[in-house]
């Protein structure tokens, strides 16, 4: 993949237990954090069919916020207990229960409750050049995951950049800026209340 050649990574023999503990210390460590995301998606032959933006928070273990604002409008919210898919443009609501929608899905990165080789195979990417980023390769264990494998880069301990390999060949790139760590979020970052006249989907 080309984002390989653009950080000057190349994939080595390190030992799965380096590259757990490397990526735990830094995902123990975070409580919180909050920023501005741009993602874009590229099909099996690395064009890219799509972009979009927008801005997140997450507080560990089970609560997010991620909205996007371009090119359409949409909220992801998440409190542990639900999380809500919001189609401003569809005037439509999802809600799914949070245990069940998370299973096999990139968002156990950042909770609490399993340690990541209980979920992945991890190797970590070593930079050939005297760049600060560290990369990590993680490899879902389980045949019903949503995606086949996922990269997450650190930059001198911060998130600049996870890339998720699916099935069909597709990745998405998501790179993170404008961030704040560890501080306290505001409590209704989390809450969702349901606009009047909405539809709302019980996807169980």
């Amino acid at each position: 993949m080309f984002w390989n050649i653009l950080l000057g990574l190349s994939l080595t023999i390190n030992s799965a237990w380096a590259a757990d503990n490397a990526l735990e210390s830094y995902l123990q460590q975070l409580k919180s954090l909050q920023g501005q995301f741009q993602q874009a998606v590229y099909d099996e032959q690395g064009t890219r069919i799509e972009e979009s933006q927008g801005n997140f928070a997450l507080q560990k273990p089970s609560q997010f916020h991620w909205q996007y604002s371009q090119p359409y409008e949409q909220l992801i919210v998440a409190n542990g207990e639900y999380i809500w898919i919001y189609d401003a443009d569809l005037e439509q609501v999802t809600r799914r229960v949070y245990e069940t929608a998370i299973t096999n899905t990139p968002v156990l990165l950042f909770s609490n409750a399993d340690k990541l080789d209980e979920h992945f195979h991890i190797g970590a990417l070593e930079a050939t050049t005297d760049s600060p980023v560290q990369g990590f390769e993680l490899i879902a264990k389980s045949p019903d995951s949503s995606f086949e494998k996922m990269l997450v880069y650190l930059d001198k301990q911060q998130l600049q950049q996870i890339e998720l390999h699916d099935k069909l060949g597709q990745r998405t790139q998501i790179t993170f800026s404008a961030q704040t760590q560890n501080q306290v979020l505001h409590p209704h970052l989390f809450d969702f209340v349901i606009p009047k006249g909405v539809d709302v989907i019980e996807d169980h």
